[in-house]
């Protein structure tokens, strides 16, 4: 079971002066605007020193124009290729989304965003993000939608000229033409009712933590004094827990980190943990680290901690 974290960060570089404990949860997803493919904009990302400071030297790294980012394998990263759509489908679904259906949503996510929401105007931005289910993926034998609703997510973020400012989950378990461009009839024949979901950002709370894997490795590194020895991975709750919208990474450090469980101050000794924060927050701003405790295969089972002061080396 998540709960909610009240930590004591330790001043660093990264969180002096930025980082919030209140929050319940965990989050959703976005870097910042891109036009079309994926450059993360200027201020998403931690610096290439900071980001090579806190992982191992077996992590891989690759460089976009100027800057350093983890290495991203998104297609790579899903749980059955053979059933689920890749990246760019995802994003293509999103796309198609916003313009056959976003006009009527229009009211619904310029209340969430707190700004006027016009879906012509706006263009994907980052990555299309891998949200992996924490549990197994459903079978063929469970009826379509409850397949749809129990699998993996596609997170894809659509900016306006300001920010990011719409983000749409689509299921991995959709098919390639859920919209179609070539009919109605066809749209309406594969469409289940439960492959998107979708969400207004307000003003300022890009980048996300779920598009932020840099900013999160960076993040729990400095909260616990570990390195990060291998790449992290995006993981969605539940949809009771908030699902695709309160994605997490989970990391793993290169030694285990001593910790209080936050509920019941029960010392806990773990190499792995979550970083998320409430939905719709950036990272550093509104963190938390979670966790993981008697892991389940049917859903991740964490709990809030705060990390002591001085991490003790096993």
């Amino acid at each position: 079971m998540l709960k909610e974290l009240s930590a004591g960060a330790r001043s660093s570089p990264f969180t002096r002066g930025v980082v919030h404990w209140r929050s319940f949860l965990l989050l959703t997803t976005c870097t910042a605007c891109e036009n079309a493919s994926v450059s993360e904009a200027s201020g998403s990302t931690p610096s290439e020193y900071a980001l090579t400071q806190v992982i191992a030297p077996n992590v891989e790294t690759e460089k976009r124009g100027a800057n350093l980012y983890l290495k991203r394998d998104e297609d790579g990263a899903r749980k059955d290729a053979g059933r689920e759509i890749a990246a760019a489908t995802a994003a293509n679904l999103a796309r198609k989304w916003l313009k056959v259906f976003g006009r009527y949503q229009v009211t619904l996510l310029s209340e969430q965003a707190g700004a006027a929401v016009v879906p012509a105007t706006l263009v994907r931005c980052g990555d299309a993000r891998y949200a992996a289910a924490t549990n197994r993926l459903p079978t063929a034998a469970m009826e379509r939608h409850v397949q749809l609703a129990k699998g993996s997510w596609w997170l894809v973020t659509f900016c306006d000229e300001v920010q990011p400012r719409v983000v749409i989950a689509v299921a991995s378990l959709s098919h390639p033409q859920t919209i179609s461009d070539v009919s109605d009839v066809e749209t309406e024949r594969n469409l289940y009712g439960s492959e998107f979901m979708w969400r207004g950002l307000p003003n300022g709370k890009g980048p996300w933590v779920a598009n932020s894997p840099e900013t999160a490795v960076v993040y729990a590194a400095t909260q616990t004094g570990a390195k990060i020895r291998s790449l992290p991975v995006l993981v969605s709750l539940p949809l009771r827990r908030g699902g695709p919208f309160r994605a997490m990474w989970r990391v793993e450090l290169d030694r285990e980190i001593n910790a209080n469980l936050v509920t019941t101050n029960t010392p806990v000794k773990s190499s792995v943990f979550y970083v998320g924060g409430a939905s719709n927050d950036p990272i550093p701003q509104g963190a938390q680290l979670f966790a993981e405790v008697t892991p389940s295969n049917a859903r991740i089972a964490a709990i809030a901690v705060s990390i002591l002061t001085a991490p003790v080396k096993t």
